[in-house]
């Protein structure tokens, strides 16, 4: 089977065009500052060619699911964005209450049933049950996972400083701790930080410290017993590529331990981070969605500061504050996926819009991608059913009417690219050295014969786990393998073996499995070359593998 001819995608002068199109067809008059607006664009277009060095979308694209965060390890960079435009200074706290408040009323509400249905969103509790309230406990040569049933407080960290706040469903007194962390002027704790260092070095000195003075045994128990850590963070954040530095690779005031962490910024961005082993990436998009949902019906009114003073460490070794300093900006230990609420504009261009440069690109990805899964429908039709049934799409919730109408037309315009051309366009820019290789399907049930089936977008994750490199879930479609008939999918999870000369990787489709195994010889990273490949070759198998699963289904 001869390879595709290459098309490439849509330049930003069309885009333009079908974005005015979109207004056109909608009865909407342009902004007045149309002329503007486009010359805007346009420059950040040239800063981002000149930033990453491409010159078309197809690039670009690329480089957004793959390679904006080449050194942070477990990043979901296209994962769904909230903003608000202009966040006054005391949007921290008021983002912090929200969100603490929403979490425990959710945990509250999953404790007494086991689904919780609201407008329409099927949320399974049982996942988010097993992280809120979990502890990953170090050891010296395997973590553990620890719970405690009963939780009456969570813990505020800043500046490295824990604080042990009462759980209430009352913003007002939510506030009024939160107050108070914000105003205790002791130093900097490096007790915080030490989930930084590698977990059986830390394990030793974690140890190390409980066994310093009881005190320290005792504060690491009220920490392991809490249902969550706030993170509150000095930075205020004014791009994505500073957000997702801050919540992974900088490593400050975080305490990785907690299974699951809320980080609230200065500047009213927030970001939810998790321990990767104890859900998938569409059952936390679930959860995080209905935490801001619930947030944004919570009402936070002028309170006043109650006194808290942080846990106080003894005798802490200097050997180990020296060596978290050390560690402090290391961005090589990372093992858990970070999902974001939100991320906050700063440009008058994106304010006039009502639309975040991502969020064009995230629909990008999302259309190009459906049109590679082998789903025939339009674009637009999935759009508006994704939209409807809560799903990946509901990212058009957050924009205008207009970016709605430009959505479509997008998606439209788009969708008249062939799809095999789409593929091998964007897989071609993934391919390094070739190596031989060998695909065998291990199991298929049903007699489903079928090879590796298309993503379109490979977003994986490396990270060192007892010298394993394992592809972690992806964030980035998760839902199309797993949860929506018909939707194509691709790989759900894949595990690469000591020697890296192996990947085992587990494809699903309307609740049917297909398990593959792909023996790759020298570097793991050129694991795309197969791939790539295989789709050239196998194209029709794997159209066909598809379409029938859709087909059997309705």
């Amino acid at each position: 089977m001869s390879e595709p001819i290459i098309r490439d995608l849509p330049t930003l002068d069309e885009v333009i065009v079908q974005y005015q199109r979109a207004f056109e067809a909608s009865n909407i008059d342009l902004p007045e500052d149309w002329q503007s607006i486009t010359t805007e664009m346009s420059q950040c277009w040239c800063e981002f060619k000149s930033r990453y060095n491409c010159d078309t979308w197809q690039d670009k694209a690329m480089i957004q699911a793959y390679l904006e965060c080449p050194d942070s390890l477990g990043i979901a960079v296209n994962c769904q964005r909230y903003f608000e435009a202009d966040p006054a200074t005391s949007v921290q706290l008021e983002r912090a209450v929200k969100l603490c408040v929403a979490t425990y009323e959710l945990y509250r509400s999953m404790e007494q049933i086991s689904t919780c249905e609201e407008r329409n969103i099927k949320l399974d509790s049982t996942p988010f049950l097993r992280i809120l309230g979990s502890e990953r406990a170090p050891g010296v040569s395997k973590d553990l996972h620890k719970k405690t049933e009963y939780y009456s407080h969570f813990m505020a960290m800043y500046r490295g400083n824990f604080f042990k706040i009462p759980l209430s469903v009352d913003p007002g007194d939510v506030m009024s701790y939160l107050l108070g962390v914000m105003e205790c002027q002791s130093p900097e704790c490096y007790v915080g930080l030490g989930t930084i260092l590698e977990r059986p070095r830390w394990a030793y000195w974690k140890e190390k410290i409980s066994n310093s003075h009881f005190i320290n045994s005792i504060n690491f128990k009220e920490i392991s017993n809490s249902l969550f850590v706030l993170c509150l963070d000095n930075n205020k954040i004014v791009n994505t590529h500073d957000f997702v530095k801050c919540v992974r690779d900088t490593y400050k005031n975080r305490y990785f331990d907690k299974s699951m962490q809320l980080i609230c910024f200065a500047s009213g961005d927030a970001g939810l981070s998790y321990e990767h082993s104890f859900a998938d990436g569409h059952h936390i998009n679930q959860f995080a969605r209905e935490v801001y949902r619930r947030s944004l019906q919570v009402e936070v009114d002028n309170a006043e500061i109650k006194r808290v003073s942080p846990l106080h460490w003894i005798d802490v070794p200097d050997e180990f504050v020296r060596l978290v300093q050390r560690k402090e900006t290391d961005a090589k230990e990372a093992m858990k996926h970070s999902f974001f609420f939100d991320s906050t504009i700063d440009t008058n261009l994106c304010q006039r819009l009502k639309i975040l440069p991502d969020a064009v690109l995230q629909l990008l990805l999302q259309t190009v991608a459906l049109r590679c899964s082998g789903r025939m429908v339009s674009a637009s039709e999935a759009i508006h059913m994704r939209h409807t049934k809560g799903g990946r799409y509901e990212t058009i919730n957050t924009l205008s009417q207009h970016s709605k109408e430009f959505a479509i037309a997008w998606s439209e315009f788009i969708e008249s690219s062939n799809q095999k051309q789409l593929a091998s366009g964007i897989l071609q820019r993934l391919q390094a050295a070739s190596d031989s290789h060998k695909l065998k399907v291990i199991r298929c049930k049903k007699g489903h014969e079928g090879l590796l089936a298309p993503r379109s977008f490979f977003t994986f994750y490396k990270c060192k786990v007892n010298r394993d490199l394992r592809v972690l879930e992806s964030l980035l479609y998760p839902e199309l393998a797993t949860s929506n008939p018909g939707f194509g999918g691709g790989i759900a999870l894949a595990t690469m073996n000591d020697s890296g000369d192996k990947l085992l990787a587990s494809y699903g489709i309307n609740g049917e499995k297909l398990q593959i195994e792909v023996k790759v010889q020298g570097s793991w990273t050129r694991y795309f070359s197969c791939i790539k490949e295989t789709l050239h070759a196998n194209w029709e198998e794997i159209s066909s593998f598809i379409k029938d699963r859709h087909n059997d289904h309705g």
